[in-house]
């Protein structure tokens, strides 16, 4: 598939959010103009964010050199959980804390700036923050939000690199729980299988 232009990126993904479809029709027919079918088809199949990822998108393509700086710490904490530097994991992580509260402040400032009308609305603030962990801790979050073109807002649970991340999508600002992993469906397996045989041999002593 053709790829989309930048700019094309641009405007629909740190436009206001109310006016992204009709952006995107507006971009698919410029396409169709110049003859170019494929990038058309592209643009066509570009989905609309939601909210909070819509405000990740505005801090990627308006304040890329901030996502700079949360992709230059996430490296750091990586470096020195794998190292297990106390003292430094200890300072990173307040630095951490301190980056993504300044992050999710200048989100909303953006989306503000961006959409006066929504001056008036509740914010997904913590979906914002949420997806912003997501990205300290994991690599492909990380190249989704400097794409800027999050669909969906993620949370993580924990940080580290092994065994894996454990990420859910966030819709319509609500998790969507993971699934127990083997090793728990097998536990939980044995205890039942504990409880009915204690229950039996009680019931054989009776």
């Amino acid at each position: 598939m053709a790829r989309v232009p930048r700019d094309v990126v641009a405007r629909l993904y740190a436009g206001p959010l109310a006016e992204f479809v009709a952006r995107r029709n507006k971009a698919v027919a410029a396409a169709r103009r110049a003859g170019d079918a494929a990038t058309a088809r592209a643009i066509a199949a570009l989905r609309k964010p939601t909210r909070a990822a819509w405000m990740v998108n505005l801090l990627a393509l308006r304040r890329p050199e901030r996502v700079a700086e949360l992709t230059a710490l996430s490296a750091a904490l990586r470096t020195a959980q794998r190292r297990l530097h106390g003292g430094q994991l200890r300072e990173l992580s307040a630095r951490r804390r301190a980056v993504i509260s300044a992050l999710v402040a200048e989100a909303q400032a953006l989306a503000r700036a961006t959409d006066p009308a929504l001056a008036a609305r509740s914010l997904p603030l913590a979906e914002v923050e949420a997806t912003l962990t997501a990205a300290l801790a994991d690599e492909e979050v990380a190249a989704q939000v400097r794409s800027g073109r999050l669909v969906r807002a993620v949370a993580y649970s924990g940080f580290g690199e092994v065994p894996r991340p454990r990420l859910r999508l966030i819709v319509g600002g609500a998790a969507d729980e993971p699934a127990a992993d083997a090793p728990t469906r097998r536990r939980s397996a044995r205890k039942a299988a504990d409880v009915r045989d204690r229950g039996r041999r009680a019931q054989s002593q009776e």
